[in-house]
């Protein structure tokens, strides 16, 4: 089993993995450019956490925001190198990055932004097998909001959807919460304006009715 530990800002080669990782599993047009990623790990609102290898080296990390207020944790990225997948090291790093928040936000939503499942698969990218995974992790979706990931270095995103992990004993969420997290995605995660109007675009099919918690 590898070791899970957060990961320092001042850990020069370790945050050089975590980008030659993080370049090679994430869909292109999900990235942000490395520069800002790597000034997420030093941020105070993020926390990293990686697995490493036999040999000490990074393996694997995750990256979580904490937002509005440490309401919600966003599970921004979470990539295992190649040569490590499968065999649980990715539910692993998953189930230590959850315990990680939870120890820094006791009862904060963690929310997830994965591909819908008619996604385009690509050599990095397999929205099916990605679903599966957080599936088998206990996520579900915010049934009814079809999420629009403000982001466009690389080509438009493809069509996205929320996930939630947790809070097993509730079936919906009211539709305020759910645009408190659309907004402060948008706001604190992509720098984008609170009125941006794709975000009362992606609410308006559910005209202030609470949205349901779906299985995947």
């Amino acid at each position: 089993m590898n070791a899970i530990s957060p990961l320092r800002a001042d850990d020069a080669e370790g945050v050089r993995h975590v980008l030659a990782i993080y370049q090679q599993a994430i869909e292109p047009s999900e990235q942000k450019p490395a520069a800002r990623l790597a000034a997420h790990i030093a941020d105070p609102r993020y926390l990293t956490v990686v697995s490493r290898d036999a040999a000490g080296a990074v393996s694997g990390f995750a990256l979580m925001a904490f937002l509005a207020g440490d309401r919600f944790w966003l599970l921004e990225y979470i990539a295992i190198r190649q040569d490590q997948r499968a065999h649980g090291a990715g539910a692993a790093l998953f189930n230590a990055a959850a315990d990680a928040a939870r120890r820094r936000a006791p009862g904060a939503l963690c929310v997830l932004e994965v591909d819908q499942p008619h996604a385009p698969k690509t050599a990095g990218n397999d929205p099916v097998r990605r679903l599966k995974f957080y599936r088998n992790l206990g996520c579900r979706k915010i049934g009814g909001l079809s999420y629009l990931l403000p982001l466009d270095h690389a080509g438009a995103p493809p069509p996205m959807q929320l996930l939630i992990h947790g809070r097993a004993d509730e079936t919906a969420l009211a539709h305020e919460d759910v645009s408190d997290i659309v907004r402060a995605l948008y706001t604190e995660v992509y720098a984008q304006a609170g009125d941006d109007p794709r975000i009362a675009a992606m609410l308006a099919p559910n005209a202030g009715r609470a949205f349901a918690l779906e299985p995947l």
